[in-house]
C-alpha cells in the first residue's frame, strides 16, 4: 500500500512540473513544439501511473 501512495504522490508532482513547464513555455511563446511535447510527457506519466495503479490495485485487492 505504501509503494502505492508513493507512486501515486510522485506521478502527481511529475505531472504537475510537466503542466506548469508547458504553461511557462506557452505564456512566454505561444504554442511551440517544446510546449506539445512537455505535454505530451504529462500524458504520458498519467498513463504509466494509470497501469501502474491499476496492476497494483489487483495485487493489493485480488478478484473474489
Amino acid at each position: 500500500m505504501l509503494r502505492l501512495a508513493i507512486a501515486v504522490i510522485v506521478a502527481g508532482s511529475l505531472i504537475t512540473l510537466f503542466l506548469q513547464a508547458m504553461l511557462n513555455s506557452i505564456y512566454e511563446s505561444g504554442i511551440t513544439p517544446v510546449s506539445v511535447v512537455l505535454g505530451l510527457f504529462a500524458v504520458g506519466v498519467l498513463q504509466m501511473a494509470t497501469i501502474w495503479f491499476w496492476n497494483d490495485t489487483k495485487r493489493l485487492f485480488p478478484p473474489a
